[in-house]
């Protein structure tokens, strides 16, 4: 297997192709790997799930531009519409296999527990700004991390983003 058939593949079909970048020895692609079992029988027909060992596949890791595992891409019609590197858990894989069946965008919202953790980082950020005068500085980057938390909920974002995406993915695909 390789980058070429995957993606010819994925033209020649008319659901999305998602491929999930995993080993045998990663402690998060085992805990990802029931829900994303579950996941798949859930949506048999909508979307292919093709399950790629980095370890026996290096070439193909490489050619994806694969950092860290667990990754999955999902491509449409040849060409990569999402990426993802990290745990999942299965309300945000079902997620993600819903929005790649359908044609709306691909948001992966972040969890409870990182709703939280950044909630707590970003008024950790602004309280030491407030303490030691570098507001300036610090209630920016902690404003940031407060609305990473909640980002998938807001309106703007979701009209504002899907523009500024294929912006840069056309001066992308002109460079190349």
């Amino acid at each position: 297997m390789n980058k070429q058939e995957l993606l010819f593949r994925s033209r020649k079909s008319r659901i999305p192709l998602i491929i999930e970048f995993w080993a045998p020895w990663c402690g998060p692609c085992k805990m990802m790997a029931p829900a994303l079992k579950k996941v798949e029988a859930e949506n048999q027909g909508k979307v292919t799930l093709i399950r790629v060992n980095a370890d026996e596949n290096p070439a193909v890791v490489k050619d994806f531009g694969v950092m860290g595992i667990p990754t999955i891409i999902v491509l449409k019609n040849g060409e990569a519409v999402a990426r993802h590197s990290g745990l999942l858990d299965k309300n945000q894989l079902d997620i993600l296999f819903s929005a790649a069946a359908s044609d709306s965008e691909i948001i992966i919202p972040p969890t409870g527990a990182q709703r939280i953790f950044r909630v707590v980082i970003g008024l950790t950020l602004a309280a030491f700004g407030y303490s030691y005068g570098w507001g300036l500085l610090l209630y920016p980057l902690g404003a940031i991390l407060v609305f990473s938390a909640f980002y998938d909920r807001c309106p703007i974002f979701r009209m504002v983003y899907p523009r500024v995406k294929s912006i840069f993915s056309r001066k992308k695909s002109q460079a190349a």
